[in-house]
């Protein structure tokens, strides 16, 4: 349970997925070591990058999953999940549809490394979802916890892809973190995002999410707390994502999700919905939304280009985005949203916009819409997601080869 694979990509492509400063290369660790194969925890899922394995999730609700916030790639690229034991095995995957990081995650430092990720349908039958501690007692020094993920069994085994468990024990207790060591086992390549877990009064407890750990896999790792984040992000997010509580114009993962029943793809970006309505004139509509379709046929609400959200639409923090980014490319200059890129790498953004420096520390470079007149950018060479997702994956073959970890 490291950093893994989506670590090493973002130490390459410069993304928000670069390694902590304070563990370096130590925060891509990745599978479970001196631990053993795991047919019994099937909430526990792996999450795969165009079909490749870089990440583990749990089960939180029938719709969601939590895993850590730096396995969360650029919106380009095609995030699906596997509740199976095996990857191998081609068990049947889910899509992702959205997801919900705390605004204070840090990609260096990895502080806040935790997200709630919404998949577009229930989880299958027989997943019963993991309870979170809400308790921050057992978080304490001596703790033994039980370990899962998907992750290799050790630096120099590519053998990730099989879930695995082991057990280890709290060694420091941060704020929002702690520390482990084996016990005798631990957390490697693959096991980024996945759980710890804690037993209070014969109940086994989600605390907390792999976030980090050294980079040979055998000295020690670092989760996220599950009780920091609990009622800050988590419960409230999954609340949101209750059956009707939709509104028109509000972002929606499914039909039932809105009040109307209809949940409508934004005409600029296929990954974002939301919830429309039936109209017959403007004022039937929320402001923003146009009442639009044939006089003599059905109309509804719809939102024009860019649709909030959406890469170049305005917002006022990082929740308003899609891409978790609220940016601005220059002081004098409105804010909108984003997404990481590298300015080095042809096809990191989409179509039409240009990876430039943002204003906002640390001023890392983001996808701005193109100016009239711009020169090639970022976006030379194709239509951006395709090409992006394929950097992702050239990206990881290098680094696993760079590491010594595939």
């Amino acid at each position: 349970m490291r950093i893994g694979r989506a670590g090493l990509v973002a130490a390459v492509m410069g993304l928000t997925l670069s390694c902590s400063a304070q563990d370096s290369l130590g925060t891509v660790r990745h599978a479970i070591t001196d631990g053993a194969p795991d047919d019994g925890d099937p909430g526990v899922v792996a999450l795969l990058l165009d079909g490749l394995l870089y990440c583990t999730a749990t089960a939180i609700s029938d719709r969601a999953i939590l895993t850590a916030a730096h396995c969360l790639p650029p919106a380009a690229a095609t995030i699906t999940v596997s509740f199976g034991s095996d990857v191998e095995a081609g068990a049947e995957t889910w899509s992702v549809v959205g997801h919900r990081t705390d605004p204070e995650f840090d990609p260096i430092t990895r502080h806040a490394d935790i997200a709630v990720v919404v998949l577009d349908r229930p989880a299958p039958t027989g997943v019963v979802p993991w309870p979170l501690l809400d308790d921050p007692g057992p978080i304490a020094t001596g703790t033994r916890i039980r370990i899962v993920g998907f992750g290799q069994t050790s630096i120099d085994h590519d053998d990730g892809g099989l879930r695995r468990r082991g057990e280890a024990t709290i060694t420091e207790v941060g704020p929002t973190d702690f520390r482990i060591e084996p016990d005798p086992s631990t957390t490697c390549v693959g096991d980024s995002g996945g759980p710890a877990f804690v037993t209070v009064d014969g109940v086994e407890l989600l605390a907390g999410v792999t976030s980090g750990g050294d980079d040979a896999c055998s000295e020690y790792g670092r989760d996220t707390r599950v009780d920091a984040f609990r009622t800050s992000l988590v419960e409230p997010f999954l609340r949101s994502l209750a059956p009707g509580t939709a509104t028109t114009g509000d972002r929606c993962y499914g039909p039932e999700h809105c009040r109307s029943g209809i949940c409508a793809s934004a005409v600029d970006d296929a990954t974002i919905r939301y919830c429309s309505a039936p109209c017959e004139v403007e004022s039937d509509c929320p402001r923003a939304m146009s009442c639009e379709g044939p006089d003599d046929g059905r109309r509804a609400c719809v939102f024009h280009a860019p649709t909030p959200g959406a890469l170049g639409s305005s917002c006022i923090d990082d929740d308003d985005c899609a891409s978790d980014l609220c940016a601005r490319r220059s002081a004098d200059s409105a804010y909108t949203c984003s997404a990481p890129c590298d300015r080095d790498a042809d096809g990191s953004c989409p179509e039409g916009f240009e990876c430039r420096a943002s204003t906002e520390p640390p001023a890392r470079p983001a996808c701005f819409r193109r100016s009239p007149g711009a020169g090639e950018s970022c976006a030379i060479g194709g239509t951006g997601p395709k090409n992006a997702t394929f950097l992702w994956i050239v990206a990881i073959a290098l680094l696993l080869r760079l590491s010594g970890t595939g």
